[in-house]
């Protein structure tokens, strides 16, 4: 029996970015800085053939991607340090992110699990696969933080 509550049950804040530009200084006015877990949705229109540093080489398909990530330090400082795509590459993920378009953000503010167990009910919500294997896991155990679907996330479908 799973001592978590489901993710749909949470309290959490989606912004839809489908419909304007993103201006990093408006996202910061809608998140808080309260530590706890995003999802960046992601879009990669096309085939890209990537080194993610010491990680390696792979090849990202085309299609839908969700990273999910935790802040510790304040949510609003992490996914901003992300949108700005800074050329200093720190995590795997500032490796994909000058090839994606990032069209919603979903933060879950102190919630009572890990990013791991968040991206396991991810992956299954989304009927979605952790690619590439252990993507955004080096400082834990999982099978990785990047899950890919054919199709957007289901609690992104609103137009």
């Amino acid at each position: 029996m799973n001592q978590f509550p489901a993710i749909s049950e949470l309290d959490d804040h989606i912004i839809n970015l489908k419909k304007k530009t993103i201006n990093i200084a408006t996202l910061a006015s809608e998140m808080d800085n309260r530590v706890g877990l995003y999802i960046l949705a992601l879009h990669l229109s096309k085939e890209h053939s990537l080194t993610i540093g010491k990680f390696g080489r792979f090849q990202f398909p085309p299609g839908y991607y969700q990273y999910i990530g935790s802040a510790g330090k304040g949510i609003r400082f992490r996914v901003i340090r992300h949108l700005e795509r800074r050329s200093v590459r720190h995590w795997h993920l500032d490796y994909l992110m000058p090839f994606v378009s990032v069209f919603s953000i979903r933060v879950f503010y102190e919630p009572p699990f890990t990013e791991c167990s968040l991206a396991a009910q991810t992956e299954i919500a989304d009927s979605g696969i952790r690619f590439p294997p252990r993507f955004g896991a080096s400082d834990c155990r999982c099978s990785g933080h990047l899950i890919r679907h054919d199709s957007p996330p289901v609690w992104d479908k609103h137009p």
